[in-house]
Parts: structure tokens; sequence; C-alpha cells
């Protein structure tokens, strides 16, 4: 892998917030030479060659009406017309007229667009690396990861003239019509090496005020459907600050019917030789002798189809997303990201090993 490509880990524990002025001068010079974010990628990471310079479109909301819900995601219209925010990402930056997020083009692509700073372009740099890297099994990669396929320049309403690069990736959630979704954050510590101290501030204030230090893990995200077209999905203010008890009770509402905690869905989703269990035993193999990458702050998304999760074919999804802060292992094996994953599975596990699954009390 090319050296300037994906940015190596500094010597420090994984959850250590101290750092020194020499550390601190080099992030400084480092983030004024990773400004430049709005219409372009320069330098070894770029892969925006093949550019769409200019776009007939821009970003409008979705009107109200008795048949359209007021929370309905917005549209683009122009020459890109099927391009609009995701109806059911549970976890992240959204998309909103004024503001840039990941859309969808409704044909199973995700178009992402790239984070500020050096955000942007270590993601780049990871998908770049990882889809041709030959030490990644094809089974891994195809199964556990997204499919990249490339980058794209999409106009911005906020700046308008403007475009501004997006990755372009498999829409994950394509073709589940009913669709249950929840994002688990993995990691006990959540920022990469050599992070801005006000970053790391910020994560470790999250990661202590949720499961994240406790657990490994915390839950970002759910949203649960059934075959009715009802559905479930928690605020984010709920979310927050959600205890060992409250993870527990959100992954066993996962699989329940919405508004319950019955888990009808646990053998289902959970188990068998295609549930997430065994999904998740696959990717933890992998991870016990990989020594690539490590994923700070990436997360687990589980999806099923709630109309077709118990006949043949329906089986779970199990995909890795959000890779931002990832670095280069170093010949180390990623303990913080393994960590998590193993303490999901043993979480989940118990779900699927209890006879009646009797609800979780407060």
């Amino acid at each position: 892998m090319r050296q300037d490509s994906l940015r190596r880990p500094a010597p420090h524990p994984p959850c250590n917030t101290s750092r020194n002025k020499s550390t601190r001068s080099v992030e400084a010079e480092e983030n004024i030479q990773n400004k430049s974010h709005n219409t372009a990628i320069s330098g070894p990471l770029c892969l925006l060659e093949k550019k769409i310079s200019s776009f007939d479109a821009l970003y409008i909301p979705v009107a109200a009406s008795p048949t359209t819900p007021p929370a309905a995601p917005p549209r683009i219209v122009g020459i890109m017309s099927d391009l609009r925010a995701p109806e059911h990402q549970v976890a992240g930056h959204r998309a909103a007229p004024d503001k840039l997020g990941p859309l969808v083009d409704g044909a199973g692509l995700f178009y992402k667009p790239l984070q500020a700073l050096d955000r942007g372009e270590q993601e780049l740099a990871f998908y770049t690396a990882f889809s041709a890297h030959p030490d990644v099994p094809p089974r891994i990669r195809d199964a556990f990861f997204p499919r990249f396929h490339g980058t794209r320049l999409l106009p911005t309403a906020a700046s308008p003239g403007e475009s501004h690069p997006h990755l372009i990736l498999d829409d994950i959630l394509k073709g589940l019509a009913a669709p249950s979704v929840t994002d688990i954050k993995i990691g006990a510590c959540t920022w990469p090496p050599r992070a801005p101290e006000p970053y790391v501030e910020k994560c470790l204030a999250k990661d202590r005020g949720s499961t994240s230090v406790l657990l490994g893990f915390r839950v970002s995200g759910v949203m649960v459907s059934d075959p009715s077209g009802a559905v479930w999905r928690p605020d984010r203010s709920e979310l927050k600050g959600t205890d060992i008890p409250g993870v527990r009770r959100m992954l066993r509402r996962y699989v329940s019917s919405v508004g319950g905690e019955d888990c009808a869905l646990a053998a289902a989703v959970y188990g068998g030789e295609g549930g997430v269990l065994a999904q998740l035993r696959e990717l933890k193999a992998w991870f016990e002798v990989q020594t690539l990458f490590h994923f700070y702050s990436a997360s687990v998304l589980l999806s099923y189809d709630a109309n077709a999760v118990t006949a043949p074919g329906g089986a779970p999804r199990v995909k890795l997303v959000d890779f931002a802060h990832v670095v280069e292992s170093e010949g180390v094996i990623d303990h913080n990201f393994l960590g998590g994953l193993c303490s999901l599975i043993k979480f989940i596990d118990d779900i699927v090993s209890s006879d009646k699954a009797p609800p979780v009390q407060s």
C-alpha cells in the first residue's frame, strides 16, 4: 500500500487522551493542507480524474400533502432526477435542502459526500486500498463491505454553482420492501491515533456517556418495520445515553413485532445458518487474523426484510460502514474492533439462546 494513501497510526494506547505540543503543531499543519474539499480532491488521493463538472440539478424539498408526510426525504430534480435522501437511514448526517448528506438513486447506488477536513480523503483512501488489496479475501470484501464504484461530483444547494465529491457505493438496503435496520458503532475507543484534541474529547464524552467503553459497542440507530407497513423508530434522544439493559432491550425489539418485545423473529434473523450470528462469527474469524487495518468508529449495519426474512432467500444482511477513521494496522490485530465485535456476538447469542426470551426488566 502506498505510504501516503492511508494514515498510519501513532504509537499510543487506544484510549489515551494525552497529547504533546509537537503532535498538535503537526496536526495543525496537516489540517491547513487539507482544507480544500469544495469541488475536488488534489494530491496522491485524487480519484476524480473522470469528473462530471456540472449538473442541471438542485436539492428541493417534497411538499407536504395529505398523502405525503412532512418528514419525506428531499429529492433532486434535473438530470439526475432520481437522487433523494435515503428513507431508511437510522444514523449519521442526513441530507436536507441546505445540507450535504447521503443520497440514493433508486437503482442500487448510494452517494456519500466526502466529509470535511481529511476525513473524506481518509475514507476515499480506504475504499481505494481495500477494493484492490490482494490480502483481503474476496468473500470478506463481497459479503461484508459495500462495493465501491468510484467518485462523482454532485451539485450542492448550500453553495450554488459549486460541486462536491461523493463516494459511489452499493445501496445496501436495495431490494428490501419492509426494511428493519440497526446501526451499531463498534469499539471501546472511537477516535483514531493523532486525532485533534477537541475531537478526542468529543469522542471520549460520547464513549463514556454510552455503552462504548463498557461493552465495546453502542446502538446508534434502530428502525423496525412489519409487513403491514407499521414502523417503530426510537428518537435519537432515546438512544443517547442508553445503558446496558437498554442496549439489550434495543437488540430484542429489533427482532420483535412493531411496538413489542416478543422476539418473534429472533431465530429467523439472529439464528440459523445464514443468520446474523453466523455472519458476525465469520467476520470475527477474519478480524482475529487480519493485520491490514484498524477500524475506528466504524459500524456494523444489520438489515432484513420483514416481508421475506422467514422465506427462502430472505437472509438478513450484515455490512460494515463508515471508514473515515480507518488507519493502517502496522501488522497488529485490531483488538479495539475485535473486542467490540465479540461483545456484540455475546449479546445477540444470549437473546437467541433464551428459551422464551421474556421481556427485560428495567
